[in-house]
């Protein structure tokens, strides 16, 4: 179809959330394009751009730093406000998401009296703060969910959970963080675009410890 919207990623998450996309740097441009460079490239070796994909989307874009919920046993609250549990299988975040990661650290100081400045005393790591933010869309490309819709509706159970979820993906696993809390979920609009559905997660890091008596 001639007027059909083929969405691109980086617009949508400016249109969505106002995050916008810098740009790819071209270089200067010479007076003699043909010029050939001096110099040895010999042992040099040419990979492909997408060398780091995971796989293609449904866009044709290369699927990098993947976010997954592990798939297990987790809490939720039933209708009468009871503890019940349930088993969610593993889901794989929509391909155009992305998440920003904050942790502030504890530090205990006393001031000098009589004197310059303050002495430490104590060091300690707060929880990471982590916002995930992305768009639901159509993919064909995915194992499951594959329409925009059904994303969307696996996203709000998972957020619905009573429990620690816990995360696949170099972007966690670097910082060593393997479960997060879903604090709060958001979900706003893009305005003519109805078949899109955007989602923010307010996260936490979480340890959780499993006391046996």
């Amino acid at each position: 179809m001639p007027n059909e919207f083929r969405p691109i990623p980086s617009d949508l998450l400016q249109i969505a959330f106002g995050i916008r996309h810098i740009g790819t740097y071209k270089g200067l441009e010479s007076d003699n394009q043909n010029t050939t460079p001096v110099g040895s490239y010999s042992g040099l070796q040419v990979v492909s751009n997408d060398i780091e994909a995971e796989r293609l989307s449904s866009m044709g874009t290369p699927v990098i730093f993947s976010m997954k919920f592990e798939g297990g046993e987790y809490n939720f609250y039933d209708k009468e406000g009871n503890i019940q549990s349930k088993r969610m299988e593993t889901l794989e975040l929509p391909v155009v998401a992305m998440a920003d990661f904050r942790r502030a650290k504890n530090i205990q100081t006393t001031a000098i009296n009589g004197g310059y400045g303050k002495v430490t005393e104590m060091f300690s790591f707060d929880n990471w703060v982590v916002t995930i933010r992305g768009i639901c869309l159509n993919d064909d490309t995915r194992k499951n969910h594959k329409t925009a819709i059904e994303q969307k509706e696996v996203l709000h159970e998972w957020a619905n959970l009573a429990d620690s979820i816990r995360v696949i993906g170099s972007l966690f696993t670097i910082k060593s963080i393997y479960n997060i809390i879903i604090q709060e979920e958001s979900y706003p609009a893009i305005a003519g675009r109805n078949q899109y559905f955007p989602f923010e997660f307010q996260c936490m890091s979480d340890m959780p410890i499993e006391l046996v008596l």
